[in-house]
């Protein structure tokens, strides 16, 4: 009987470590072709390291509408640009661009981006792969469309208001320099006065309904949790800074 429970527990473990040996040596979100619009160029450059070992980076730029984004790629991913050259009738032959210097997609030749995996079986580079595929689709995102995040004041007196540092503008380059500044009411002796970043917008549609656009994701979210950080949204009278959809489930107050 216990050789029989061995055997099946064995069998089990082996089962099991090479389903997970699969699954391991594979990434479904890096995998995953990144579509690329016809009015965004993707291009590969190096640049100088920030350490001081001294190597060169390669890094992945996306330009479009919207501005222009860099991404560093780590060691052991490579971008491959996949762009449908012909088609006739229901064949349609792709034509694969790997480590080129410049590449852009036009309207003719929809292109892919994916990330290739030089090794797979190692934990960290499969790690980068997966996150560096997702960074660079937040990339061709932000310069195609823009993230937006809505920001809602909730409480007796919160208001927000949008101020621009310089007014007076002669240049378009001076104008497109000049720094926004949003200016929160929300129950303090003095109002709170946040810059918001370069290659960010403002906007205050109501005074308590604030909109932050802008092409980079993260620097978004962290501004937008910023912000929110000044006045939290407590559960005892609802009031704070509201992100987005975001619910708090609300307490009743200690009666005594």
């Amino acid at each position: 009987m216990s050789l029989c429970s061995n055997q099946a527990s064995r069998l089990a473990t082996t089962s099991r470590c090479t389903l997970q040996g699969c699954f391991r040596r594979h990434s479904h979100v890096g995998a995953r072709p990144i579509p690329i619009p016809s009015d965004v160029a993707c291009t590969l450059h190096k640049a100088a390291a920030s350490t001081s070992s001294g190597a060169e980076e390669t890094m992945l730029r996306f330009t479009g509408p919207l501005g222009v984004r860099e991404l560093r790629l780590p060691s052991g991913i490579s971008p491959v640009l996949q762009t449908a050259s012909t088609s006739t009738g229901n064949n349609t032959t792709s034509k694969t661009t790997s480590k080129a210097d410049s590449v852009e997609s036009t309207s003719a030749a929809a292109a892919s981006l994916i990330m290739q995996c030089s090794d797979p079986s190692s934990a960290s580079t499969r790690s980068n792969w997966g996150l560096t595929a997702a960074l660079a689709a937040n990339c061709v995102q932000g310069v195609h469309q823009g993230f937006d995040m809505n920001l809602q004041l909730i409480g007796v007196g919160y208001r927000a208001s949008v101020e621009d540092q310089d007014t007076k503008q002669t240049t378009p380059a001076q104008a497109e320099s000049s720094q926004q500044t949003l200016v929160l009411r929300l129950g303090y002796p003095r109002p709170l006065r946040i810059p918001i970043p370069a290659g960010m917008r403002c906007e205050v549609s109501a005074p308590t309904q604030i909109k932050l656009s802008g092409n980079d994701k993260a620097s978004l979210a962290q501004l937008a949790a910023k912000i929110r950080s000044l006045r939290p949204p407590e559960p005892y009278n609802g009031k704070g800074v509201f992100v987005n959809n975001e619910t708090i489930r609300r307490k009743e107050v200690k009666k005594k």
